[in-house]
């Protein structure tokens, strides 16, 4: 799927045929592993999710030691798993605008996403590092603005610009989160 949207495939256009195509396998070997394209669909968005959140390092996968420092490298992680995965976020982002169920997808996605930044948060808050007004909702915010401007910017950049990009998320999701004395 992501070769093909990668090769300027359109998402609600490919096809089983290419799916298998491009895979070098059967039809009948597609259909003993999912049950049709959106199946498929699920199951690499959920591998991406999970992809996502392994990339944030101590920030979601430890928050109980996380740092100022850890929240920046955390948006290291997200932005260059956003670009190894581009093609099939930007297109389930863009999908989700007009397809119920591929929005269902992305919202789940983002939720997840929320879900772990709420813990991380209330661990900071725990130990003292957050800022007063750092509640869920900034939690939920940050996730969903920095999946849905991923989603439709981080595919443009490259190289330096795109350690600018990580860098410059880091800074706005640390100053959002952890007081200036942390």
């Amino acid at each position: 799927m992501e070769r093909l949207l990668e090769k300027g495939q359109r998402f609600s256009s490919v096809s089983v045929e290419q799916l298998t195509q491009e895979a070098g396998l059967a039809r009948a070997t597609f259909y003993l592993h999912f049950r049709d394209k959106s199946e498929l669909v699920v199951r690499l968005m959920s591998h991406v999710t999970e992809e996502l959140i392994a990339s944030t390092g101590n920030w979601l996968g430890n928050s109980e030691v996380a740092q100022h420092k850890d929240l920046q490298q955390a948006m290291v992680g997200v932005v260059h798993t956003f670009k190894k995965h581009q093609a099939i976020l930007a297109a389930v982002s863009d999908t989700a605008s007009h397809d119920p169920d591929v929005a269902h997808l992305y919202q789940a996605m983002i939720d997840q996403i929320s879900e772990q930044s709420r813990r991380a948060l209330a661990t900071v808050k725990r130990n003292g590092l957050s800022r007063p007004d750092a509640t869920n909702d900034v939690a939920d915010e940050l996730s969903g603005m920095l999946v849905t401007y991923c989603a439709q910017n981080v595919g443009k950049r490259d190289g330096a610009e795109l350690d600018r990009l990580a860098k410059a998320l880091g800074y706005i999701a640390a100053s959002a989160v952890f007081s200036d004395t942390a």
